[in-house]
């Protein structure tokens, strides 16, 4: 017991200094960017105004330095109707949200903070605290209801249970993703998503089948995963907010399945589907008569019909 109160007494130590220590002088972090920024509304800092305040390649880094803030305890999240507010949270503040704390719940609350949006396996908390179990599972009871932190199952390891700070939200490999709902995978969810997915794709195919040439009709028919995910935003199918990554994975499913294809455009992956747009009716429609550098294009030379991807596509569509 003495051991692991001379461990918390330590990290509280280390912590206060690490808060209390003069910041460099030289360029700030992103996370104290947005630090600085909060710090300028003594009141609390609209959402709004700090992403006025941040660039656009930033923002979409700012969930995972807001997440961070939130767990060091250095900012408050704020609501005032449908605005979101940041406070900044003074340094002797954050210190003392500490005191209430035994030495105990102080050791795994360090533990349960290091984990950030993962978590931490509740066995690995026993392992690294060297806390018995039965005292264990009694100091997270206590912090779950006074909602420090919070508990879930993890959906790779279903019967282990990962801890982790109560304003945090978890990474979707912890809670399965939009396609999980009450750790039950929706099989009825992900089949609606691939329809939709299906016909965006076939209406991307029947507007190209309309263009005279057949590399336009080639390029016209394909999708890029973005151009399918907004797809998705604009029919607001479902209440669920799928990302981009999620998309993808439903598209690669399908092309496992055989019902669309893909191929790389400018090393980015694009889908369409499998069924050919149309039958080709001999030479007359060969991509080389609408080829626009059809006169640079030579057997053996850079732009040859043995390297051209239209050629060979028109080749075995024939």
């Amino acid at each position: 017991m003495c051991a692991n109160a001379n461990i918390a007494s330590g990290i509280k130590s280390e912590r206060t200094d690490k808060l209390l220590q003069p910041k460099s002088s030289g360029h700030f972090t992103f996370k104290e960017k947005i630090l600085e920024v909060i710090k300028r509304y003594p009141n609390g800092c609209p959402d709004s105004v700090l992403r006025a305040e941040i660039s656009a390649k930033e923002v979409k880094d700012m969930a995972n330095s807001i997440n961070e803030l939130l767990a060091e305890h250095r900012i408050d999240l704020l609501k005032s109707g449908n605005e979101i507010y940041y406070k900044f949270v003074s340094e002797s503040a954050v210190v003392d949200s500490m005191m209430p704390l035994d030495p105990l719940e102080k050791l795994l609350y360090q533990l349960i903070v290091d984990a950030k949006n993962m978590g931490i396996w509740i066995g690995d908390l026993k392992t690294k605290s060297n806390i018995p179990h039965r005292r264990l599972m009694k100091v997270i009871r206590s912090m779950e209801n006074r909602k420090m932190i919070k508990t879930y199952h993890s959906m790779a390891h279903s019967r282990k249970k990962v801890c982790m700070l109560y304003d945090l939200e978890p990474h979707p490999m912890i809670v399965g993703g939009s396609f999980f709902t009450d750790e039950m995978f929706d099989t009825e969810f992900l089949a609606s998503i691939s329809e939709y997915c299906l016909k965006f794709l076939k209406s991307k195919a029947d507007n190209a089948s309309h263009f005279p040439t057949f590399i336009n009709r080639m390029n016209k028919r394909n999708a890029t995963v973005e151009e399918v995910w907004q797809f998705l935003c604009n029919s607001k199918i479902s209440n669920v907010n799928l990302s981009q990554i999620e998309v993808e994975r439903v598209l690669e499913n399908l092309v496992y399945d055989s019902q669309i294809e893909k191929k790389f455009e400018n090393a980015k992956p694009v889908y369409f589907l499998t069924k050919p747009l149309e039958r080709n009716q001999g030479i007359l429609h060969s991509p080389c008569l609408s080829c626009e550098i059809a006169l640079d294009c030579v057997k053996g030379g850079t732009i040859s019909p043995s390297t051209c991807q239209y050629f060979s596509d028109w080749f075995l569509d024939e």
